[in-house]
């Protein structure tokens, strides 16, 4: 009997903590929620100034460009399709009528690309207004797998476009940003780095880099005064074309033979709080810039919930070791092959 009071009393006290300590993390994310809503937002200062905005003709690039444009913020657009890219200008400034948009249509992952940006840039007359970078551009994942069962090519596609393209950007542009004294770069990260997924290895290890570039870099300007600003921001799952076409080939294939109109995802996948809207999250980025007190932020309420409570460093304080176990194989099997 004396065992299983014993027994009881540590359960309880190790519920208690539990307990406790979730009520933190959410108490934490609830704060951070108000000081994103009720703070000043950065880009408001960069108003008439231009953004570049990669992977800008749909998804959560055109997400950030649109809340960017409802602050008279000018907007240079990159991405792969002349098509697209059209449709998402006309779309903008349609939404925002005197914000400029330049579109410039280019494989981020080909050699030379970003030469041919910074070409458009000078035909447009933009390329020394550009204050604000984007480095959205990612994914590439064709498949789930195992590490060992990508192919090099695989690999290959994977860290050009989520890591080379990025670094070529940031090398090409932030210094006449140091130049100006002012200027703020943003490089989209992924919550897989705090949540490690199997089945996704290349895309984790890419995004990994991308942190540590932010978090060197912002160390750099501090260091030497430079006035210029870096983040990473680390997104959860987002309701995106890309997400449609991952998870639902078929069904994306078959909507885009259509020509669809922008926000054609949402009828396949209801935006949620754990999941939102690609324009919901790019209002949350712009709010999110310049705070939190690190390079790496996770700039949407919902997924800094995510993480508060099931990240690795959360599950390990205050989930049972069988738990933890359970819920990793649970994530597992969400990209197994079917």
């Amino acid at each position: 009997m004396a065992d299983g009071r014993a027994a009881q009393r540590a359960l309880a006290v190790i519920g208690a903590a539990t307990a406790g300590v979730v009520a933190f993390r959410a108490l934490r994310c609830a704060a951070w929620w108000a000081y994103l809503r009720c703070g000043p937002v950065l880009a408001d200062k960069y108003k008439g100034e231009y953004a570049i905005v990669t992977g800008g003709s749909e998804g959560i690039g055109l997400g950030i460009a649109s809340a960017l444009a409802a602050r008279g913020v000018n907007l240079v657009l990159i991405s792969r399709s002349d098509d697209k890219l059209s449709k998402a200008a006309a779309h903008l400034k349609a939404e925002h009528p005197g914000v400029a948009v330049v579109t410039v249509a280019a494989d981020l992952t080909a050699g030379g690309a970003v030469g041919k940006v910074t070409k458009a840039l000078d035909r447009a007359g933009v390329r020394d207004k550009c204050s604000l970078l984007f480095c959205n551009a990612g994914g590439g994942l064709t498949r789930a797998a195992l590490y060992h069962e990508f192919s090099d090519k695989e690999e290959e596609a994977v860290r050009k476009l989520n890591g080379d393209a990025t670094y070529a950007l940031v090398r090409e542009f932030l210094p006449a940003m140091r130049a100006r004294g002012r200027g703020y770069v943003v490089c989209t990260s992924s919550l897989i780095v705090k949540m490690p997924w199997a089945r996704l290895s290349t895309y984790y290890l890419e995004k990994v880099k991308v942190n540590g570039l932010a978090t060197v870099l912002q160390a750099e300007q501090d260091a030497t005064g430079s006035g210029v600003g870096v983040q990473a921001h680390a997104l959860g799952a987002v309701v995106t074309p890309a997400l449609v076409s991952f998870v639902a080939p078929d069904a994306a294939a078959a909507a885009r033979a259509g020509r669809p109109a922008i926000g054609w995802e949402r009828e396949y996948v209801r935006p949620s709080f754990l999941m939102p809207s690609a324009g919901d999250v790019g209002e949350w980025m712009l709010r999110a810039m310049g705070k939190g007190g690190s390079a790496v932020v996770t700039p949407h309420p919902g997924h800094a919930l995510a993480e508060a409570l099931v990240s690795d460093v959360a599950l390990a304080l205050t989930w049972p070791g069988c738990l933890r176990r359970a819920v990793a194989r649970r994530f597992a099997q969400t990209w197994e092959p079917k």
